[in-house]
Protein backbone atom coordinates (compact mmCIF):
# COMPACT_ATOMS: atom_id res chain seq x y z
CA UNK A 1 0.00 0.00 0.00
CA UNK A 2 2.85 2.30 0.75
CA UNK A 3 4.36 1.60 -2.65
CA UNK A 4 0.97 2.22 -4.18
CA UNK A 5 0.65 5.58 -2.49
CA UNK A 6 4.13 6.55 -3.55
CA UNK A 7 3.33 5.55 -7.13
CA UNK A 8 0.28 7.81 -7.23
CA UNK A 9 2.21 10.65 -5.68
CA UNK A 10 4.94 10.31 -8.34
CA UNK A 11 2.49 10.39 -11.29
CA UNK A 12 0.39 13.32 -9.99
CA UNK A 13 2.61 16.18 -11.33
CA UNK A 14 2.73 14.53 -14.77
CA UNK A 15 -1.04 14.14 -14.80
CA UNK A 16 -1.54 17.77 -13.89
CA UNK A 17 0.91 18.89 -16.58
CA UNK A 18 -0.89 16.84 -19.24
CA UNK A 19 -4.23 18.23 -18.14
CA UNK A 20 -2.92 21.83 -18.43
CA UNK A 21 -1.63 21.14 -21.95
CA UNK A 22 -5.04 19.86 -23.01
CA UNK A 23 -6.77 22.89 -21.52
CA UNK A 24 -4.30 25.28 -23.15
CA UNK A 25 -4.66 23.56 -26.50
CA UNK A 26 -8.44 23.83 -26.27
CA UNK A 27 -8.16 27.50 -25.35
CA UNK A 28 -5.94 28.18 -28.37
CA UNK A 29 -8.43 26.40 -30.58
CA UNK A 30 -11.21 28.66 -29.33
CA UNK A 31 -9.23 31.91 -29.98
CA UNK A 32 -10.79 34.35 -32.47
CA UNK A 33 -9.36 33.86 -35.94
CA UNK A 34 -9.20 37.22 -37.80
CA UNK A 35 -9.31 35.32 -41.12
CA UNK A 36 -12.55 33.54 -40.28
CA UNK A 37 -15.26 34.26 -42.87
CA UNK A 38 -18.51 35.26 -41.17
CA UNK A 39 -20.66 36.08 -44.21
CA UNK A 40 -20.49 36.99 -47.89
CA UNK A 41 -22.54 39.05 -50.30
CA UNK A 42 -22.72 40.47 -53.84
CA UNK A 43 -22.55 44.20 -54.56
CA UNK A 44 -24.60 45.91 -55.81
CA UNK A 45 -27.55 43.92 -54.42
CA UNK A 46 -29.50 44.61 -57.63
CA UNK A 47 -29.08 46.76 -60.70
CA UNK A 48 -30.65 47.78 -64.02
CA UNK A 49 -29.28 48.84 -67.38
CA UNK A 50 -30.03 48.82 -71.11
CA UNK A 51 -29.48 46.09 -73.68
CA UNK A 52 -25.83 46.21 -74.74
CA UNK A 53 -24.66 47.86 -71.51
CA UNK A 54 -22.53 46.15 -68.89
CA UNK A 55 -22.32 46.27 -65.11
CA UNK A 56 -19.72 45.09 -62.64
CA UNK A 57 -20.73 42.73 -59.82
CA UNK A 58 -18.35 42.17 -56.92
CA UNK A 59 -18.24 39.46 -54.26
CA UNK A 60 -17.28 40.64 -50.78
CA UNK A 61 -16.50 38.45 -47.78
CA UNK A 62 -16.98 39.80 -44.28
CA UNK A 63 -14.06 38.31 -42.38
CA UNK A 64 -13.76 38.72 -38.64
CA UNK A 65 -11.10 41.33 -39.33
CA UNK A 66 -13.30 43.19 -41.86
CA UNK A 67 -14.50 43.01 -45.50
CA UNK A 68 -12.14 41.63 -48.13
CA UNK A 69 -11.81 39.73 -51.38
CA UNK A 70 -12.84 36.07 -51.43
CA UNK A 71 -10.39 33.30 -52.26
CA UNK A 72 -12.66 31.64 -54.83
CA UNK A 73 -15.95 32.46 -56.54
CA UNK A 74 -18.04 30.22 -58.79
CA UNK A 75 -20.16 32.51 -61.01
CA UNK A 76 -23.35 31.76 -62.93
CA UNK A 77 -26.44 33.50 -64.34
CA UNK A 78 -29.98 32.24 -64.11
CA UNK A 79 -30.76 33.06 -67.75
CA UNK A 80 -27.89 33.22 -70.25
CA UNK A 81 -30.23 34.57 -72.95
CA UNK A 82 -30.66 37.75 -70.88
CA UNK A 83 -27.18 38.12 -69.37
CA UNK A 84 -23.71 37.41 -70.68
CA UNK A 85 -21.22 36.84 -67.84
CA UNK A 86 -17.44 37.14 -67.82
CA UNK A 87 -15.00 37.08 -64.90
CA UNK A 88 -12.88 40.25 -64.91
CA UNK A 89 -10.91 40.02 -61.65
CA UNK A 90 -10.62 38.13 -58.39
CA UNK A 91 -14.03 38.33 -56.81
CA UNK A 92 -15.56 40.39 -59.63
CA UNK A 93 -17.51 39.67 -62.80
CA UNK A 94 -19.01 41.68 -65.64
CA UNK A 95 -22.54 41.07 -66.90
CA UNK A 96 -23.77 42.40 -70.23
CA UNK A 97 -27.40 42.74 -71.26
CA UNK A 98 -28.15 40.53 -74.25
CA UNK A 99 -31.91 40.93 -74.45
CA UNK A 100 -34.67 42.61 -72.52
CA UNK A 101 -35.65 40.76 -69.36
CA UNK A 102 -34.66 39.93 -65.80
CA UNK A 103 -32.10 37.43 -64.55
CA UNK A 104 -29.98 36.71 -61.50
CA UNK A 105 -26.24 36.70 -61.10
CA UNK A 106 -25.44 33.80 -58.78
CA UNK A 107 -22.20 33.24 -56.91
CA UNK A 108 -20.85 30.54 -54.60
CA UNK A 109 -18.21 32.34 -52.55
CA UNK A 110 -15.33 30.48 -50.88
CA UNK A 111 -17.36 27.27 -51.49
CA UNK A 112 -19.37 28.10 -48.37
CA UNK A 113 -21.58 31.11 -49.06
CA UNK A 114 -24.15 31.60 -51.80
CA UNK A 115 -25.70 34.92 -52.86
CA UNK A 116 -27.48 36.37 -55.88
CA UNK A 117 -28.31 39.79 -57.28
CA UNK A 118 -31.17 40.64 -59.62
CA UNK A 119 -30.43 42.39 -62.92
CA UNK A 120 -33.13 44.06 -65.03
CA UNK A 121 -32.29 44.69 -68.67
CA UNK A 122 -34.42 47.20 -70.60
CA UNK A 123 -34.63 48.35 -74.20
CA UNK A 124 -33.98 51.99 -75.01
CA UNK A 125 -37.31 53.77 -74.67
CA UNK A 126 -38.67 51.43 -72.03
CA UNK A 127 -39.77 52.86 -68.72
CA UNK A 128 -37.08 51.30 -66.57
CA UNK A 129 -38.56 52.58 -63.30
CA UNK A 130 -40.41 55.46 -61.74
CA UNK A 131 -40.24 56.59 -58.15
CA UNK A 132 -42.30 58.98 -56.04
CA UNK A 133 -40.42 61.77 -54.25
CA UNK A 134 -43.00 62.35 -51.54
CA UNK A 135 -45.37 65.28 -51.24
CA UNK A 136 -42.94 67.69 -52.88
CA UNK A 137 -42.45 68.57 -56.50
CA UNK A 138 -39.56 69.88 -58.50
CA UNK A 139 -38.90 71.66 -61.76
CA UNK A 140 -35.13 71.49 -61.34
CA UNK A 141 -33.15 68.91 -63.24
CA UNK A 142 -31.64 65.75 -61.74
CA UNK A 143 -27.92 65.11 -61.40
CA UNK A 144 -25.98 61.87 -61.89
CA UNK A 145 -22.92 60.74 -59.94
CA UNK A 146 -20.29 58.29 -61.13
CA UNK A 147 -22.05 55.40 -59.34
CA UNK A 148 -25.15 55.89 -61.46
CA UNK A 149 -27.20 57.37 -58.61
CA UNK A 150 -29.75 60.05 -59.50
CA UNK A 151 -29.98 63.08 -57.18
CA UNK A 152 -33.08 65.30 -57.14
CA UNK A 153 -33.87 68.45 -55.13
CA UNK A 154 -37.57 68.99 -54.40
CA UNK A 155 -39.94 70.97 -52.19
CA UNK A 156 -42.64 70.32 -49.64
CA UNK A 157 -40.59 70.00 -47.47
CA UNK A 158 -37.24 70.83 -49.05
CA UNK A 159 -35.18 67.69 -49.48
CA UNK A 160 -32.46 66.17 -51.62
CA UNK A 161 -33.18 62.55 -52.53
CA UNK A 162 -30.77 60.06 -54.07
CA UNK A 163 -32.05 57.10 -56.09
CA UNK A 164 -30.05 54.00 -56.93
CA UNK A 165 -29.82 53.09 -60.66
CA UNK A 166 -32.81 50.78 -60.17
CA UNK A 167 -35.01 53.51 -58.62
CA UNK A 168 -34.65 52.47 -54.99
CA UNK A 169 -34.17 55.41 -52.62
CA UNK A 170 -30.60 55.45 -51.35
CA UNK A 171 -31.17 58.32 -48.92
CA UNK A 172 -33.18 61.52 -48.51
CA UNK A 173 -31.87 64.51 -46.56
CA UNK A 174 -33.03 68.03 -45.72
CA UNK A 175 -32.20 70.58 -48.41
CA UNK A 176 -32.17 74.36 -48.70
CA UNK A 177 -35.42 76.27 -49.22
CA UNK A 178 -36.45 76.16 -52.87
CA UNK A 179 -33.63 73.79 -53.82
CA UNK A 180 -32.19 74.08 -57.31
CA UNK A 181 -30.67 71.31 -59.41
CA UNK A 182 -27.92 69.53 -57.50
CA UNK A 183 -24.33 69.55 -58.73
CA UNK A 184 -21.95 66.62 -58.28
CA UNK A 185 -18.24 67.00 -57.53
CA UNK A 186 -15.52 64.67 -58.81
CA UNK A 187 -15.65 62.92 -55.43
CA UNK A 188 -19.43 62.38 -55.72
CA UNK A 189 -20.18 65.04 -53.13
CA UNK A 190 -23.62 66.57 -53.74
CA UNK A 191 -24.06 70.35 -53.70
CA UNK A 192 -27.43 72.08 -53.65
CA UNK A 193 -28.39 75.73 -53.19
CA UNK A 194 -31.64 77.52 -52.44
CA UNK A 195 -32.95 80.84 -51.22
CA UNK A 196 -31.37 80.54 -47.77
CA UNK A 197 -28.22 78.43 -47.97
CA UNK A 198 -25.80 76.29 -49.90
CA UNK A 199 -25.02 72.78 -48.64
CA UNK A 200 -22.65 69.99 -49.48
CA UNK A 201 -23.52 66.39 -48.69
CA UNK A 202 -21.22 63.39 -48.86
CA UNK A 203 -21.94 60.49 -51.23
CA UNK A 204 -24.04 58.72 -48.59
CA UNK A 205 -26.03 61.81 -47.56
CA UNK A 206 -24.06 63.10 -44.57
CA UNK A 207 -23.99 66.92 -44.30
CA UNK A 208 -20.40 68.06 -44.76
CA UNK A 209 -20.91 71.85 -44.61
CA UNK A 210 -23.45 74.63 -44.98
CA UNK A 211 -22.99 78.27 -45.95
CA UNK A 212 -25.91 80.59 -45.06
CA UNK A 213 -26.47 82.61 -48.18
CA UNK A 214 -29.75 84.49 -48.39
CA UNK A 215 -29.55 84.12 -52.14
CA UNK A 216 -32.11 83.81 -54.86
CA UNK A 217 -32.52 80.40 -56.44
CA UNK A 218 -29.60 80.62 -58.83
CA UNK A 219 -27.95 77.24 -58.89
CA UNK A 220 -24.24 76.55 -58.69
CA UNK A 221 -21.19 75.58 -60.71
CA UNK A 222 -18.08 73.70 -59.57
CA UNK A 223 -14.63 74.68 -60.86
CA UNK A 224 -11.95 72.14 -61.75
CA UNK A 225 -10.19 72.76 -58.41
CA UNK A 226 -13.40 72.08 -56.46
CA UNK A 227 -14.25 75.73 -55.82
CA UNK A 228 -18.03 76.23 -55.65
CA UNK A 229 -19.52 79.26 -57.39
CA UNK A 230 -23.08 80.46 -56.90
CA UNK A 231 -24.97 83.66 -57.67
CA UNK A 232 -27.82 85.63 -56.15
CA UNK A 233 -28.93 88.13 -53.57
CA UNK A 234 -29.74 91.80 -53.74
CA UNK A 235 -27.40 93.24 -54.74
CA UNK A 236 -26.63 90.42 -57.17
CA UNK A 237 -23.32 88.83 -56.20
CA UNK A 238 -21.05 86.02 -57.35
CA UNK A 239 -19.85 84.02 -54.34
CA UNK A 240 -16.86 81.68 -54.37
CA UNK A 241 -16.69 78.97 -51.71
CA UNK A 242 -13.78 76.64 -51.04
CA UNK A 243 -14.21 72.86 -51.33
CA UNK A 244 -14.25 72.85 -47.52
CA UNK A 245 -17.17 75.30 -47.25
CA UNK A 246 -15.28 78.56 -46.55
CA UNK A 247 -16.48 81.71 -48.35
CA UNK A 248 -13.51 83.00 -50.35
CA UNK A 249 -14.92 85.92 -52.31
CA UNK A 250 -18.08 87.90 -52.92
CA UNK A 251 -18.20 90.01 -56.09
CA UNK A 252 -21.04 92.48 -56.63
CA UNK A 253 -22.58 92.64 -60.11
CA UNK A 254 -25.25 95.26 -59.53
CA UNK A 255 -26.60 97.69 -56.94
CA UNK A 256 -29.38 97.07 -54.45
CA UNK A 257 -32.65 97.25 -56.38
CA UNK A 258 -35.17 97.36 -53.57
CA UNK A 259 -36.16 93.80 -54.39
CA UNK A 260 -34.15 90.75 -55.23
CA UNK A 261 -32.39 90.41 -58.52
CA UNK A 262 -32.53 87.14 -60.40
CA UNK A 263 -29.66 85.13 -61.82
CA UNK A 264 -29.12 81.82 -63.55
CA UNK A 265 -26.47 79.31 -62.55
CA UNK A 266 -23.07 80.51 -63.78
CA UNK A 267 -20.88 78.74 -66.31
CA UNK A 268 -17.12 78.46 -65.83
CA UNK A 269 -14.65 78.79 -68.70
CA UNK A 270 -11.44 76.76 -68.92
CA UNK A 271 -9.39 79.72 -67.66
CA UNK A 272 -11.60 80.05 -64.56
CA UNK A 273 -13.61 83.06 -65.71
CA UNK A 274 -17.30 82.98 -64.85
CA UNK A 275 -20.20 84.08 -67.06
CA UNK A 276 -23.46 85.04 -65.33
CA UNK A 277 -26.77 86.09 -66.92
CA UNK A 278 -28.88 88.12 -64.49
CA UNK A 279 -31.82 90.50 -64.27
CA UNK A 280 -32.80 93.37 -61.99
CA UNK A 281 -35.88 93.43 -59.74
CA UNK A 282 -37.15 89.86 -60.05
CA UNK A 283 -36.60 89.89 -63.79
CA UNK A 284 -38.79 92.94 -64.43
CA UNK A 285 -35.80 95.27 -64.76
CA UNK A 286 -32.94 95.33 -67.29
CA UNK A 287 -31.18 92.10 -68.22
CA UNK A 288 -27.42 91.67 -68.20
CA UNK A 289 -24.58 89.28 -68.95
CA UNK A 290 -21.45 89.63 -66.78
CA UNK A 291 -17.99 88.14 -67.03
CA UNK A 292 -16.06 87.79 -63.77
CA UNK A 293 -12.37 86.89 -63.83
CA UNK A 294 -10.93 84.03 -61.82
CA UNK A 295 -9.45 86.63 -59.44
CA UNK A 296 -12.89 88.11 -58.71
CA UNK A 297 -12.58 91.14 -60.99
CA UNK A 298 -15.78 92.01 -62.85
CA UNK A 299 -14.36 92.27 -66.38
CA UNK A 300 -17.50 93.50 -68.12
CA UNK A 301 -21.28 93.68 -67.97
CA UNK A 302 -23.29 94.03 -71.17
CA UNK A 303 -27.05 94.14 -71.92
CA UNK A 304 -28.61 90.70 -72.21
CA UNK A 305 -31.73 89.44 -73.91
CA UNK A 306 -35.13 89.46 -72.20
CA UNK A 307 -35.47 87.40 -69.02
CA UNK A 308 -31.96 86.08 -69.56
CA UNK A 309 -31.80 84.85 -65.97
CA UNK A 310 -34.17 81.95 -66.54
CA UNK A 311 -31.56 79.58 -68.04
CA UNK A 312 -27.83 79.01 -67.65
CA UNK A 313 -25.56 79.82 -70.60
CA UNK A 314 -23.28 77.41 -72.46
CA UNK A 315 -19.77 77.83 -73.85
CA UNK A 316 -18.91 77.27 -77.51
CA UNK A 317 -15.11 77.61 -77.83
CA UNK A 318 -14.57 81.38 -77.44
CA UNK A 319 -18.30 82.18 -77.46
CA UNK A 320 -21.00 82.38 -74.81
CA UNK A 321 -24.49 81.19 -75.79
CA UNK A 322 -27.44 82.53 -73.76
CA UNK A 323 -31.19 82.01 -73.97
CA UNK A 324 -34.04 84.14 -72.70
CA UNK A 325 -37.75 83.89 -72.13
CA UNK A 326 -39.81 84.55 -75.25
CA UNK A 327 -37.75 82.45 -77.65
CA UNK A 328 -34.53 84.45 -77.63
CA UNK A 329 -31.06 83.13 -78.33
CA UNK A 330 -27.96 85.33 -78.24
CA UNK A 331 -24.26 84.63 -78.76
CA UNK A 332 -21.41 86.81 -77.42
CA UNK A 333 -17.64 86.70 -77.79
CA UNK A 334 -15.28 86.88 -74.82
CA UNK A 335 -15.15 90.70 -75.05
CA UNK A 336 -18.92 90.94 -74.51
CA UNK A 337 -19.73 91.81 -78.12
CA UNK A 338 -23.08 90.43 -79.28
CA UNK A 339 -22.31 88.39 -82.40
CA UNK A 340 -25.88 87.49 -83.27
CA UNK A 341 -29.38 87.19 -81.80
CA UNK A 342 -32.30 85.09 -82.98
CA UNK A 343 -35.94 85.13 -81.90
CA UNK A 344 -38.26 82.29 -82.87
CA UNK A 345 -41.24 82.96 -80.63
CA UNK A 346 -42.59 86.25 -79.25
CA UNK A 347 -44.92 84.68 -76.67
CA UNK A 348 -43.78 84.86 -72.99
CA UNK A 349 -42.83 81.21 -72.78
CA UNK A 350 -40.12 79.48 -70.84
CA UNK A 351 -36.95 78.31 -72.53
CA UNK A 352 -34.20 75.81 -71.76
CA UNK A 353 -30.48 76.27 -71.44
CA UNK A 354 -28.70 75.70 -74.74
CA UNK A 355 -26.95 72.43 -75.57
CA UNK A 356 -24.06 72.34 -78.03
CA UNK A 357 -22.82 69.28 -79.93
CA UNK A 358 -19.27 68.48 -81.07
CA UNK A 359 -19.80 70.31 -84.39
CA UNK A 360 -20.89 73.53 -82.66
CA UNK A 361 -24.57 73.14 -83.48
CA UNK A 362 -26.88 74.68 -80.86
CA UNK A 363 -30.10 73.11 -79.57
CA UNK A 364 -32.67 74.88 -77.42
CA UNK A 365 -36.13 73.83 -76.21
CA UNK A 366 -39.09 76.14 -75.69
CA UNK A 367 -42.69 75.32 -74.86
CA UNK A 368 -43.39 75.44 -78.57
CA UNK A 369 -40.60 73.47 -80.20
CA UNK A 370 -37.07 72.13 -80.22
CA UNK A 371 -34.87 74.31 -82.42
CA UNK A 372 -31.35 73.87 -83.80
CA UNK A 373 -29.00 76.58 -85.13
CA UNK A 374 -25.46 76.27 -86.41
CA UNK A 375 -22.65 78.19 -84.70
CA UNK A 376 -23.22 81.20 -86.99
CA UNK A 377 -26.95 81.49 -86.29
CA UNK A 378 -28.37 79.77 -89.36
CA UNK A 379 -31.55 77.85 -88.54
CA UNK A 380 -30.92 74.16 -89.20
CA UNK A 381 -34.35 72.80 -88.30
CA UNK A 382 -37.21 72.94 -85.83
CA UNK A 383 -39.33 70.08 -84.52
CA UNK A 384 -42.36 71.83 -86.01
CA UNK A 385 -40.94 70.95 -89.41
CA UNK A 386 -41.56 67.29 -88.67
CA UNK A 387 -44.71 65.33 -87.97
CA UNK A 388 -44.14 64.31 -84.34
CA UNK A 389 -46.99 62.10 -83.17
Amino acid sequence: MTVHRNTRSWFAPLSIALTLQVILAAACGDALDPNEALSARLEPPDTAFLVGDSARVEAVVDYRSGPGQPETVAWAVSDSTVLELSVVALGAASVKGRTRGEAYVIAIINTTFRDSTEVSVADAGDVRWQAAIGAGTSTSGPALDTQGRVHVAHWGPERVTAFEPNGVVAHSVVGCVGGMSPSISDDNDVLVSGSDCLRQYGPTGELEWEVPFGAVDAGIAVASDGTVITVGGSPVVVVRISPGGIELQRDTLGPYFGSQGQAAAPVIAANGDVYVPWSERDGTGPNWLSRVGSDGTVLWTVPGIGWTHVASPALLADRVVTTGRGGNLAVYDTSGTNLWTRTWDTSPQGVSSPVIDADGNIYVQSQRALISYDRDGTLRWTSEDHDCQ
